[in-house]
């Protein structure tokens, strides 16, 4: 009887001390949403490391709406993508952003100016050939 007792004890904490995903990508997708959320993994406590990441695996193992699928589906792919160019979330979160990309820095009139004339001129070109393409698909 005791010896039931102790394997059952030990089961029981064998489970809360471990991450129980389903599948493979379930626990990708974990990791990867924990790295985005907390960026490093020592930030999150040591006694919350395990429940927190538990949820994590809830949250995207059981029964989940399609949106929610579909952002396991993008944190599979985004953990892949990290693995196999050995990086990791904080080193790409801590790379500069060019300034012409940077949101925070206004573009000058001069390089709107250029940008519209090169659309506009790219759409000219494109509706010169519309009407042979069209054309060649009537014969």
């Amino acid at each position: 009887m005791n010896l039931e007792v102790l394997r059952k004890s030990i089961i029981s904490a064998q489970v809360e001390a471990t991450i129980n995903a389903p599948d493979q990508d379930t626990l990708f997708a974990m990791q990867a949403a924990r790295d985005l959320l907390w960026g490093r993994v020592n930030v999150i406590n040591i006694d919350e490391f395990v429940p927190v990441s538990q949820i994590l695996v809830d949250l995207l193992s059981s029964s989940i709406p399609s949106n929610i699928q579909n952002m396991k589906q993008i944190l599979v792919e985004y953990y892949i993508m990290l693995q196999l160019m050995n990086l990791m979330d904080s080193i790409i979160s801590s790379l500069p952003i060019p300034w012409s990309l940077d949101p925070n820095v206004p573009g000058s009139p001069i390089h709107r100016i250029l940008a519209l004339l090169a659309l506009l001129t790219s759409t000219i070109l494109s509706l010169i050939h519309v009407p042979p393409y069209c054309l060649s698909l009537v014969i």
